[in-house]
């Protein structure tokens, strides 16, 4: 069976029916409160709302990276060591005296210490070697050697001859170049080093 051959042509008039395009929107497509294509983005919203997303995301970076840069606090066992490796530097490696005729170098690089017995005659007679360490409150020196042994858990320091003192806790210590007072553990009063 055969159905007779229908016209496929469309509605429109002869002479727009070259110029169809199904594709294009015309005004009768559109649903009604949408404006046309070429009506929209005229007054500019859309390029004022990029804008403002990109100096937002700009403001954003520039924050992010301040707080990159910005330097972590040292902890109190960091400021401690520190203070001390400046007092040592302040110091110039020797100590007056620590214990009768032997002094006590400190030196920061590597935390090395070092006892110095003298004879008689001012000369050098043996070493002892250890190491220190700062604490919180306290600097710990331990030395061991021809010497002599020499291990001390130095309270407050205190500068003599000077008109600053080093406070405990030894962090927050004002580094000067003097002869110190070491307080004693004992009570019976202040050690002259």
């Amino acid at each position: 069976m055969s159905q007779p051959d229908e016209d496929h042509s469309t509605d429109l008039p002869e002479d727009d029916a070259d110029d169809f395009d199904p594709f294009v929107e015309t005004e009768d497509d559109r649903p009604a409160g949408i404006p046309a294509a070429s009506t929209r983005g005229g007054d500019g919203v859309s390029s004022w709302g990029c804008w403002a997303i990109a100096l937002a995301a700009l403001a954003l970076l520039t924050w992010l990276g301040g707080l990159w840069k910005t330097p972590r606090e040292p902890t109190a066992q960091e400021r401690a060591a520190e203070a001390i490796a400046d007092t040592v530097a302040f110091v110039e490696g020797e100590w007056e005296s620590v214990i009768g005729d032997r002094t006590l170098a400190l030196d920061s690089d590597g935390y090395r210490a070092t006892l110095t017995y003298y004879d008689d005659e001012g000369n050098a007679a043996g070493q002892s070697a250890g190491h220190w360490q700062a604490g919180e409150n306290t600097v710990h020196i331990s030395v061991s050697g021809d010497a002599g042994s020499y291990v001390a858990d130095l309270k407050p320091i205190e500068v003599m001859g000077c008109d600053l003192l080093v406070p405990t806790p030894v962090e927050e210590a004002l580094l000067v170049s003097c002869y110190w007072r070491l307080q004693s553990d004992e009570g019976e009063g202040p050690d002259e080093y």
